[in-house]
């Protein structure tokens, strides 16, 4: 592990700074070879890049459903003894 941004140390294998260091509260991405800051979703709980949006907050795709005119629905309830 490494880090541009500042002087880093190694304690018993836990990495440490100093002084601070502005990627305090980053995460090291090896594909990515950078570091990025993510954040918890307010509504799952499950950590998201910052600027970007989790997918619990992105509009369902709707299929399209097929609806059941009256009289269908009057058949389907009678076939399957709801009535």
């Amino acid at each position: 592990m490494n880090c541009d941004q500042c002087q880093m140390v190694s304690i018993n294998g836990q990495a440490c700074h100093e002084t601070g260091c502005p990627n305090e509260r980053k995460t090291w991405v090896e594909e990515r070879q950078e570091w990025i800051r993510y954040v918890d979703c307010f509504t799952c709980g499950y950590p998201v890049e910052i600027g970007e949006t989790c997918d619990c907050q992105l509009p369902i795709e709707e299929e399209d459903e097929e609806f059941l005119d009256l009289e269908e629905l009057g058949r389907f309830i009678a076939e399957e003894g709801l009535a």
